[in-house]
């Protein structure tokens, strides 16, 4: 206030205007300069509490908040450079190493053999889901996961109106009625995890899990 005064008057280099505005300048550039170690003192309390919570996202959060982050140079796979090329290495990789073995044809075949034999309705009278499961089972979900490509986290289930339950619940009864899930419930996301610290050579698909 101050400050709009003196500029207002025409910055006057002397006289009452003058004097408080220059008291009152001293007094913000102290105020910013004893702040600075409280703020430092805060920081590191925060860090504490959340190490004593064993919470690591916190930790983090507070810690990049701080600190600028290392500067990341481009991933270079194979040689490659472009993210697109890179991405599609991946997936042909993954895909060869995640391929089904002779073991999965063989439960394949006893799953098939054995739901021949089952002649037990599944649907009847009774849900075979309850919204008090589905509601439990959301309780007990831990927070922090990453959520899929809906985009949808623990929190958004867990924090919602609690009507949730009741969707969710008619939704897996009619899984279970119509003996059929959507394909979108199959749909993810794979995020190559380097298997260790390889920054000082270079890095193949095969380097990563």
């Amino acid at each position: 206030m101050s400050c709009r005064v003196w500029k207002n008057a025409g910055k006057p280099r002397h006289g009452p205007i003058n004097n408080k505005y220059r008291q009152d300048k001293l007094l913000y550039k102290k105020r910013i300069k004893e702040e600075q170690p409280r703020e430092t003192i805060s920081f590191s309390n925060d860090l504490h509490d959340a190490l004593l919570r064993k919470s690591g996202k916190d930790f983090w959060k507070i810690w990049n908040s701080k600190f600028d982050r290392k500067v990341i140079n481009p991933l270079n796979v194979d040689g490659i450079t472009d993210a697109k090329i890179i991405a599609d290495n991946f997936a042909i990789h993954f895909e060869k190493v995640c391929t089904p073995s002779h073991v999965y044809d063989d439960l394949l075949k006893e799953y098939n053999e054995r739901r021949e034999k089952y002649d037990e309705p599944l649907y009847g009278s009774k849900k075979v889901v309850s919204v008090e499961q589905i509601g439990k089972i959301l309780v007990n979900l831990k927070n922090g996961k990453a959520p899929g490509l809906d985009e949808l986290s623990c929190k958004h289930l867990k924090y919602s109106h609690p009507i949730i339950f009741s969707i969710l619940c008619k939704l897996f009864n009619l899984f279970l009625t119509n003996c059929h899930v959507p394909d979108s419930f199959g749909k993810s996301y794979t995020v190559p995890i380097p298997k260790s610290n390889a920054t000082n050579r270079a890095l193949s698909v095969d380097d990563f899990r």
